[in-house]
């Protein structure tokens, strides 16, 4: 039974073999026979209805590769684009295309294609700016060219691993996918059918302006369509679109005719994950959310309904909802949760972005338990219409951790804030000062504990407390408190414009306040930063964007070793000028007041002017305070007593507080009480000269003078210095590189005169010791070079009144100066007479209110 079943097995399989080598030696036989025929024909009626220059390596018959149909092979296929241009670019490249139709055709002669199957291929589809396109491959039907034994009776596309591009110039739309497995089936000769649409494709890119939407997305399509031909209708039955790992599902219908171009499209994508709708976003957004992963899921529904053409579009009204959404992030691990958010999007009834909105709904999120709500309204997307209310109860420091600002090295505290802003911006992409100046804001700012440091800036803001109310631009204080640094402050006022000034440029800020403090440190207040090796560097520019007004009432100031207490005055900077008027202190044990200003117009520099009044200042301090004044000539070590004077002074600084002395004018009038001179070089070089020992330490009770500064240069005239070694009559010029020229008169006691006398005969030689008649003795001594290096010669009376002259010179050159800059010597009648008469020999007569007594 066994081998008749063998047998009869053995037989079935080889009547079958011989069937198949039957079937394909016929299949080639017919082939070879029908090959030449068949591609001389369709080619021929291809080419007739063809607008475009095709070049074909090779054409090939097979009646088996895509058995049951017999299949015409093009290999190597290149179609150019149709445009007037001579050099075109390729519309079409493709390794193989299957052209599919019945074997039975072959023998009535009555070609119908069914199938087209594209294999390995490009295609690049052009609209150009004047709404030509580079596909129009088929020319017109027409009865001439027209054969009825040809013809595309198609029924079904493959796309296998088909690269697609389509760009529209004009619209700045440009679309790029690839085909990997895309099947396309229907009865496309019938005026109605059913469209069924089934694969893979690969979206490289989704551009429309300048935004990429989607990029390199795989894309799985399963769409059924009804179609009619004769109206233009296309219906979803079925439209499932799963992007990444978003499923969108499409209903409603497409109308696309010569008539009439309409839709009416809903299209609802349910349960979207945040995290994967993210990841598709265009970059350009993307980037902002990149340290921070996301939860929570999104329903949006959209419905496009309307005409359309290339002027207009249809009208667009998404809606959405994210609930329990989250953002964490990466590094810090805090969450923004419990995110929820009800929104929608329109293009409006006349489908313009004048009529564009977007609106957002019961917004609410939670950051470390406290609680962020709002909503946001703007309607027009030319010149936006927003209407935003939103409150925020705040931790800075979760607030930095989830926000990561790279700018804040650390932050504390808390800020709670309620805002409502309505206002018309002039453009969507900018504010401008117009924006806010026609805003209403209002709203209030609680600070509480708050305390933060800035990047490369050596200052520390802590312990900042405040309550302030936004109305409009305005900012009002209540109240603010805190430190920068090491100074404390209380300040009261109001801040206008400071809106615009914070966020738009060439705004001015204008500021009005109290402030009160115990304690300003104002070289901590001036640092701008602090480098590699710890030292600090000192910027003062004073901005023309600031208008302020300052009513500064201060315990203590301190700027390094100058301190001073009981600070009161007032403060006006404005167009880059800074006025201190009606300001006093004290300090150095004295007391001291006045008016200045700082001009920062020019070049950045800064030019100074001051009327100051000294009241019995502790001059040791003062050098000690002030750093000797930039000398070592005099230190507080070689000067002591009280010191009462009326300054008047220019001077010019850069911004590192760096003085330029040359351009350094200064008048003053002084008294010093109760004053020492100890171990000043001159006077150790004078006792030098006479012999004396009683020079080191002089002290007098009282010496009033004048004294003058200009190109770098000391000048004073006449003084009289009453002391306890000698009475010493002085007058001359002293550089700031230390070159001296001193014009001395000496009256010395009995006994020193008698120690000069005897160890000085040349006093009798050259005629320079009087005897005031009263017993003591008058010694003329001219002293020049430099103070570590003085040198001293006995002067005659001639040259005495020349360099008495010269220092009268340079004080009334000095005095016309600052009686241009400051207008304070009207009084002085000295500006008004001829001061100097010269007469023969070289003597002069001096005629001058402070001319030296002889």
């Amino acid at each position: 039974m066994k081998k008749k079943f063998f047998k009869y097995l053995k037989r079935i399989s080889l009547g079958i073999a011989i069937f198949i080598v039957l079937l394909f030696a016929t299949a080639f036989i017919i082939a070879y026979f029908y090959e030449d025929k068949v591609k001389d024909f369709v080619v021929n009626q291809i080419n007739k209805q063809l607008n475009t220059e095709i070049s074909v390596k090779e054409i090939n018959l097979s009646l088996i590769k895509r058995f049951p149909y017999a299949s015409l092979t093009f290999i190597d296929v290149t179609a150019k684009e149709v445009v007037p241009d001579k050099k075109k670019e390729n519309l079409l490249k493709a390794e193989t295309i299957y052209l599919q139709f019945s074997i039975f055709d072959l023998f009535d002669k009555n070609y119908r294609i069914k199938k087209v199957e594209v294999v390995n291929a490009s295609i690049n589809l052009k609209i150009f700016k004047n709404r030509t396109n580079n596909y129009q491959v088929w020319k017109p039907s027409t009865d001439s060219t027209a054969n009825k034994n040809f013809k595309f009776d198609l029924q079904k596309l493959i796309f296998d691993n088909v690269y697609v591009s389509y760009q529209d110039f004009e619209a700045g739309e440009d679309y790029a996918f690839n085909a990997n497995d895309l099947v396309v089936k229907g009865l496309f000769s019938n005026d109605d059918y059913t469209l069924h649409v089934n694969g893979d494709i690969l979206i490289k890119h989704f551009i429309s302006g300048k935004l990429n939407f989607i990029n390199n997305k795989k894309t799985k399509l399963n769409l059924v369509l009804k179609v009619n031909n004769n109206t233009g209708l296309y219906a979803f039955d079925k439209g499932d679109i799963k992007i990444g790992a978003n499923t969108f599902n499409v209903t409603g219908n497409i109308v696309y005719s010569s008539k009439q171009k309409n839709m009416s499209l809903l299209i609802k994508g349910k349960e979207i994950e945040l995290h994967s709708l993210i990841n598709e976003m265009p970059e350009i957004y993307k980037k902002y959310l990149k340290d921070y992963e996301s939860k929570g899921i999104l329903d949006i529904s959209c419905t496009i309904k309307g005409n359309y053409n290339d002027d207009f579009y249809p009208c667009i009204v998404a809606r959405f909802k994210i609930e329990n959404g989250e953002f964490i992030h990466k590094n810090s691990g805090i969450a923004l949760e419990k995110l929820n958010l009800k929104g929608e999007y329109t293009n409006g009834a006349m489908q313009t972005l004048e009529t564009n909105s977007l609106r957002l709904d019961e917004f609410s999120a939670i950051l470390k338990s406290r609680a962020i709500k709002g909503n946001l309204s703007i309607i027009n997307f030319v010149k936006p219409e927003v209407s935003l209310i939103a409150y925020a109860d705040l931790n800075l420091v979760d607030v930095q951790d989830f926000l990561k600002l790279d700018t804040i090295t650390s932050i504390a505290g808390d800020a709670n804030i309620s805002i409502s802003y309505k206002g018309k911006l002039s453009n969507f992409n900018h504010f401008t000062a117009k924006d806010f100046v026609t805003s209403t804001t209002s709203g209030k700012l609680n600070l509480k504990n708050v305390s933060f440091r800035i990047k490369n800036d050596a200052r520390e803001y802590k312990n900042l407390n405040g309550a302030f109310q936004f109305n409009n631009n305005d900012v009002i204080i209540d109240h603010f408190t805190g430190n920068v640094s090491s100074t404390d402050f209380t300040m009261k006022g109001y801040f206008r414009n400071i809106i615009p000034y914070l966020f738009i440029a060439n705004q001015k800020l204008q500021i009005d306040a109290d402030i009160n403090s115990n304690y300003i440190d104002i070289a901590e207040l001036m640092q701008e930063n602090t480098t590699v090796n710890g030292t600090s560097t000192y910027k003062f520019n004073i901005s023309d964007k600031l208008d302020i007004v300052l009513d500064i009432n201060a315990a203590k100031i301190k700027f390094n070793k100058f301190e001073a207490s009981n600070i009161k005055g007032s403060i006006r900077i404005n167009k880059r000028k800074l006025f201190a008027n009606n300001v006093s202190f004290n300090a150095m044990d004295g007391s001291i007041s006045g008016t200045g200003v700082i001009d920062n117009t020019i070049n950045g520099k800064l030019n100074t002017k001051c009327d100051a009044a000294f009241i019995k200042l502790d001059i040791n301090k003062a050098f000690y305070q002030f750093n000797s004044f930039g000398q070592t000539t005099i230190t507080d070590k070689n000067l002591k007593g009280l010191l009462t004077a009326n300054v008047q002074m220019i001077s010019l600084w850069n911004s590192n507080l760096e003085a330029d002395y040359d351009k350094l004018i200064v008048h003053s009038d002084f008294t010093i009480e109760n004053g020492e001179l100890n171990d000043y070089e001159p006077m150790q070089g004078l006792s030098k000269f006479l012999k004396l020992a009683d020079l080191n330490h002089i002290t007098f009770a009282t010496l009033k003078n004048q004294i003058d500064i200009a190109n770098q240069t000391i000048t004073f005239p006449g003084m009289e210095i009453k002391s306890s070694a000698l009475n010493l009559y002085a007058s001359g010029t002293h550089t700031f590189d230390n070159k001296i020229n001193y014009n001395l008169r000496l009256l010395l006691s009995d006994i020193l005169a008698k120690k000069a006398k005897n160890a000085k005969k040349e006093n009798e030689d050259f005629g320079v010791v009087e005897d005031d008649g009263l017993g003591k003795y008058t010694l003329y001594i001219l002293v020049t070079g430099t103070v570590d290096n003085p040198e001293f010669k006995y002067d005659t009376k001639g040259l005495k009144n020349k360099i008495i002259l010269n220092v009268i010179k340079e004080r009334q050159n000095l005095k016309t100066i600052l009686k241009e800059e400051f207008k304070w010597m009207k009084k002085d009648t000295t500006l008004n007479k001829t001061q100097i008469e010269q007469q023969e020999d070289d003597k002069f007569i001096i005629e001058w209110d402070d001319k030296p007594k002889k």
